[in-house]
Formats: structure tokens, sequence, C-alpha cells
């Protein structure tokens, strides 16, 4: 679930060129930041946009994509976290996979020019998968404790090492954690900043999703 905190450092991050954006959907934050003249953007999601003004949309699996060309900037704006453990791999006929991330992180990288960015949001704290009822029970998964409970999706927390093991060798360029402080998820003055070194081993309860963090890699190869 990405919100301001994750678009306003999204925002900051991006260079001029061309952009291409993973799991864009509904599209809105695509089609403002399409209103950068400097920007020309791509975006890819499993579901429908409901908007799309400005930016090339494609609707499906970016493993299946075949690019034309590599991208300034490659971002992904709280939704990476999702991968393989998402609604539809809860589908009749589907099934999770807890490492497909990785997949998509290689994939990722692939679509960096030379010296492009790579701008990445996800939830911040010990490297765990954590699933949701939809009804507001966030629980890990493997824990006997809600086994009763129906998985409607999920979601990964990382810390900054991690990050830093799975998308090498590109350089590390930024980093920056927030946490909520407050109720309102979407309002930005809720959030404040932590230490983006340490701070992941606070967030270890159902509210691990409470803390956000920010990355920017660079692509060294020449």
């Amino acid at each position: 679930m990405s919100g301001p905190i994750d678009e306003t450092f999204t925002e900051q991050q991006l260079v001029p060129g061309t952009v291409f954006e993973l799991g864009c959907s509904p599209g809105f934050f695509t089609a403002r930041m399409a209103k950068r003249p400097e920007l020309k953007i791509t975006a890819i999601d499993l579901y429908p946009a409901e908007c799309s003004e400005g930016f090339e949309f494609i609707q499906g699996d970016i493993m299946d994509y075949k690019p034309p060309h590599q991208f300034d900037n490659v971002c992904c704006v709280s939704s990476w976290e999702h991968c393989g453990i998402e609604r539809a791999n809860f589908w009749e006929e589907s099934s999770p996979s807890t490492d497909y991330h990785l997949l998509v992180a290689e994939k990722l990288k692939s679509l960096v020019v030379p010296n492009g960015r790579l701008i990445i949001t996800c939830p911040f704290g010990p490297d765990e998968v954590w699933l949701t009822d939809g009804k507001g029970t966030n629980f890990k998964m493997g824990d006997s404790k809600y086994s009763h409970l129906a998985a409607r999706w999920g979601f990964r927390t990382f810390s900054l090492e991690t990050l830093k093991s799975i998308f090498q060798p590109f350089s590390l360029v930024r980093a920056s954690a927030c946490a909520l402080v407050a109720e309102e998820y979407f309002e930005l003055s809720n959030w404040v900043r932590i230490d983006v070194e340490k701070d992941h081993a606070h967030f270890t309860n159902e509210n691990v999703n409470r803390a956000v963090i920010g990355v920017v890699f660079q692509n060294n190869d020449l």
C-alpha cells in the first residue's frame, strides 16, 4: 500500500529521462508523475489502471515483459514486497511463492541503463513474510496460532542489509526509513524519520507494516 511517504521519496529521487514503474495500479500517482515534462513513463501492473493519463500502461506480468530499451529510472512504489504473495496468488488454481520477488528483482535490475537508477520503497522491518486475512488481521506465514484464517494476500518486510544484498552489484545511493506515529496512514505529517541501519528490529508485531524504507540504487555497469 503506497501513500504520501512512499510517493514523495520516489518523486524526489527520479532523474530526467525515461521511467519504468512496476505496480502502478490504480495509476493516479503515475499520472501525477507524468505531468513532469522531463519524464517519459511506462508502467505495468497485473490489474487494470483506473487512470493512465500521460503514460503508457501495460497490463500484465513483468516477467513476460520484453522491453524495447532500458530505462533511466526503474521504480517500484510499495508493490515489490507483494510479488508472488499478492491477491492473484491466492485465487483458485494459483499458488503463492515466497521467493518470486527475487526473480522480479533480477528483472528490475535488467531494465536499468548503465548509471541509471533503481528506486524501491517497501515495508521496513525484520526479514519476514506476513499474510493478511483481508479483515485487518496480519500474521506471520507459518504461525500456527492463525492457521484457521484464510490468507487473502501477503507482504514482506526488509532490512537495509537485505535490500543491499538482493540488489547487488548495484551501488546504494540513498536510503531513508520512516515510521508511522499516528493512526492516519495517508497523512504525511504522521511519519517520522528513523534509523535506517538498525530500527528495523523494532517492527516485529502485527503493526510491522507501519514503517517504510526507501532506497535508491545505481547501475554501475558501463
